[in-house]
C-alpha cells in the first residue's frame, strides 16, 4: 500500500473533496480554498528545504 491509498474516507460534511499537492502546487492553489496558515507554513516549508537541499523533492527548484 502507498501513502495515497492511506485515506479511506473523509467528512464529505467538512470537505468537498481530498487530494495530494506538491509543495509548489499547495502555493499555486488560491490562498482561500486551502487553511489560512498553509500558504504561509508550505512558504517556510520550502525556503528551509531549498537552504538545506538545494534539490529538494516537490519544491520545483
Amino acid at each position: 500500500m502507498t501513502i495515497v491509498d492511506a485515506v479511506t474516507w473523509f467528512s464529505e460534511e467538512e470537505f468537498s473533496g481530498i487530494k495530494w499537492l506538491s509543495l509548489a502546487q499547495v502555493l499555486d492553489e488560491p490562498i482561500e480554498t486551502l487553511d489560512p496558515h498553509l500558504h504561509r507554513f508550505t512558504a517556510k516549508l520550502v525556503d528551509t528545504l531549498e537552504r538545506r537541499m538545494p534539490s529538494a523533492p516537490g519544491t520545483d527548484s
